[in-house]
């Protein structure tokens, strides 16, 4: 087999994958998980649902890899935006940075929060490590301001990271529903009056 052809498959594959995760978004937005079935996503992908079982074995295959590949997604670009600030200049950072997710990957977010407390579900895994993993970013960066004595918490960072992450996502998703006419700045301004002031 030529490297040109083994090419324009993978190509083709990664075209497939990408359409696939683009209708399988805009159907789970519109009418849940439970509701979407491979038919409909293969139909709005414009591919064979052969494809998608070659792709991913199966619809809750389907469901872990789109979650895992945005979820991946994001974790990276927080990790760089944080980049070396610490303390509560790095939990402001994640707080504006985790709601211009909200805005830009809108859909993404909706089915993370709709799925994240669903331990039934097979891509529980996924979601529960993604949320770790965050957790632990916000949550080194409030060690090291300990350590250089430019933050004091009386409760454990692991609580206070995980309060940062959950008081902003559920604040995105409510401003993206309720409140578009506010202001990225006033919504993480509001936060930030919440978890940091008092404490900075």
């Amino acid at each position: 087999m030529s490297a040109k052809y083994t090419d324009g498959r993978t190509a083709r594959r990664g075209d497939t994958r990408e359409a696939v995760f683009e209708a399988a978004l805009e159907l789970f937005a519109e009418k849940s998980v439970s509701s979407t079935s491979v038919d409909d996503i293969a139909a709005a992908a414009g591919v064979a649902k052969g494809s998608i079982y070659y792709n991913f074995g199966s619809k809750s295959g389907l469901v872990d890899a789109l979650l895992n590949y945005y979820l991946e997604s994001m974790r990276d670009r927080l990790a760089v935006a944080i980049g070396e600030e610490e303390g509560w200049q790095a939990v402001s950072t994640t707080i504006v940075e985790l709601l211009r997710v909200v805005r830009d990957q809108e859909k993404t977010a909706k089915l993370l929060a709709a799925e994240f407390f669903r331990t039934d579900r097979s891509w529980y895994e996924t979601t529960r490590t993604w949320h770790r993993n965050i957790s632990r970013l916000i949550e080194e960066a409030l060690l090291k301001g300990q350590e250089k004595g430019t933050v004091t918490l009386d409760i454990d960072p692991s609580i206070a990271a995980n309060s940062v992450l959950g008081a902003t996502l559920m604040a995105g998703l409510a401003w993206r529903l309720h409140s578009t006419e506010r202001s990225l700045e006033e919504i993480a301004a509001s936060i930030r009056a919440v978890v940091i002031v008092g404490r900075a």
